[in-house]
């Protein structure tokens, strides 16, 4: 595909890497819209893009938000999402300890 990795998947910038591995039998992708690519750049491994939507995985979100979402601009929707899912991931591992 090329020399380096992208974040954002070259053909369809809704896509981001989710996940990088060795093993191609790592990736499970049910009920996932996603891309699998392969790479070898010095060592053969395969990354996971994903394409979580305007709402990603945030839950509880109610439908005005979500109209916002859809308003904005997909840079800042993308921004938007991946912040209120660094936010879960936050509040889930506080939850945990």
């Amino acid at each position: 595909m090329t020399d380096h990795v992208y974040y954002h998947h070259p053909d369809d910038p809704q896509y981001s890497l989710a996940y990088v591995t060795l093993d191609r039998d790592e990736i499970t992708t049910s009920e996932q819209d996603a891309i699998i690519e392969h790479y070898d750049l010095d060592e053969e491994f395969f990354v996971l893009y994903t394409n979580r939507g305007a709402s990603g995985t945030v839950e509880n979100i109610d439908g005005e938000f979500e109209d916002t979402l859809d308003q904005m601009s997909p840079q800042d929707r993308t921004i938007t999402v991946r912040l209120l899912q660094i936010f879960e991931e936050i509040i889930e591992e506080k939850e945990l300890e």
